[in-house]
């Protein structure tokens, strides 16, 4: 009810918006012959001053100045405004300074400018993925590979988008695409049983986990999805004691002090997750997943208050989140205020149908009300859902206990 596994990937991000650099860099000379200056009168001291801008702008950028390519790349620009690899360049900079729009306006121009050239529509592809416009990359990553299919970066790309947006078959097919390109491919392998545990594959799951850690073993988004596979099994004992080593292998990734956080949670060991919670909101104050957690324990432990402070700026800043309703209807359902407990379960219900547990709760809050009528109707429909524990209340609701 309470996990919180998120794969965050900036490092991934800019480690890629890096090689996208690299990659226009290789091809510049084919680009600019596509462009045809002298057609669209630019003058050859014009593009001659615009190469030198172009020159000083890919110096700093190898060592990652931004900032200081930005003004020699706009000043090529302005001298040759027909030359896509310098609209690629800086809407690549923007990218990694996350200006995303500015990085899609130059994505755009360059791929207008010259639409057989692979970088424009990858590098678009990249920023709406960063937009969060899932099938909007994918459609610009599809562009990539049908003028090149042999670059393993694209279809990762598009398989992360596919999973994003729960297509785990076209994922999978990507990802063994690239296997086949890069069979050592580390982050393929982990990504592919990722797509796996989401299908309930556990096996082929812990077959390419197995095989992602033996060609590195230290990269913590393979520890995350470890810690997904044992979660997803029931093994949340295994699923700790991955975090354990997550946090003392990496120091600095917050992510395994909130899923470690979010375990304590379904282990009941509410302090110690409670404590966890602590760590990662003084990060992180805003994180509605580890507010609604921190809340939740608190509410098991007996600080109804300070649950209901973290629950609700958690709907402040989420309203839509189900499990943050769920959440303070216990709470609420603890401090005997049912009225309110039933709200909020409704609220969750609405949001998330087909959860069982927010039947079930519901049901128990209209039974501690004497409602035996609604109780039965949201017990049988927790059983219908598959929650097994439904049963035994409907026995003690007909037995009268």
């Amino acid at each position: 009810m309470h996990k919180a596994f998120t794969h965050d990937k900036p490092a991934i991000m800019q480690w890629l918006l890096f090689l996208l650099i690299a990659f226009i860099g290789v091809s510049c000379s084919s680009t600019m012959q596509t462009t045809d200056i002298s057609a669209r009168e630019v003058s050859k001291e014009d593009g001659a001053l615009a190469a030198q801008h172009y020159t000083i702008a890919q110096e700093l950028l190898r060592t990652q100045d931004f900032e200081g390519a930005l003004p020699e790349l706009a000043a090529a620009i302005e001298l040759n405004p027909t030359a896509a690899d310098y609209y690629l360049i800086r809407g690549s900079c923007y990218a990694a300074m996350m200006n995303i729009d500015a990085a899609l306006l130059d994505a755009s121009a360059a791929i207008e400018i010259s639409p057989e050239i692979v970088t424009g529509w990858w590098l678009r592809g990249e920023v709406y993925k960063m937009k969060g416009e899932y099938n909007l990359a994918i459609e610009d990553y599809t562009h990539v590979i049908t003028i090149r299919n042999d670059i393993p970066e694209v279809y990762v790309e598009r398989a992360d988008c596919y999973y994003l947006t729960d297509r785990m078959e076209f994922a999978i097919t990507d990802l063994t695409t690239v296997l086949s390109l890069q069979p050592d491919n580390a982050g393929a392998l982990t990504l592919r049983a990722l797509c796996y545990i989401e299908c309930n594959d556990f096996d082929r799951a812990e077959e390419d986990l197995n095989r992602s850690m033996s060609i590195n073993d230290k990269d913590p988004n393979t520890y995350l999805t470890l810690c997904d596979l044992h979660f997803e099994k029931g093994d949340l004992e295994e699923a700790l004691a991955v975090m354990d080593r997550g946090v003392e292998m990496f120091p600095g990734a917050i992510e395994f002090i909130i899923n470690r956080g979010a375990i304590n949670v379904e282990l009941g060991n509410y302090v110690e997750a409670i404590e966890d919670c602590n760590v990662a909101l003084a990060t992180d104050s805003l994180n509605v997943i580890t507010l609604n957690n921190r809340g939740f324990c608190l509410a098991h432990i007996g600080y109804y208050e300070a649950a209901l402070q973290d629950l609700d700026k958690a709907l402040d800043l989420a309203p839509d989140v189900a499990n943050t309703y769920d959440s303070r209807g216990f709470t609420y359902a603890e401090m005997g205020n049912m009225e309110r407990a039933l709200e909020d379960y409704t609220r969750a219900i609405e949001l998330a149908p087909d959860d069982a547990g927010y039947y079930l709760r519901r049901g128990h809050a209209y039974r501690r009300m004497g409602d035996r009528e609604h109780a039965l109707v949201d017990y049988n429909r927790a059983v219908e859902l598959g929650h097994a524990e439904a049963v035994n209340a409907i026995n003690e609701l007909e037995s009268g206990e």
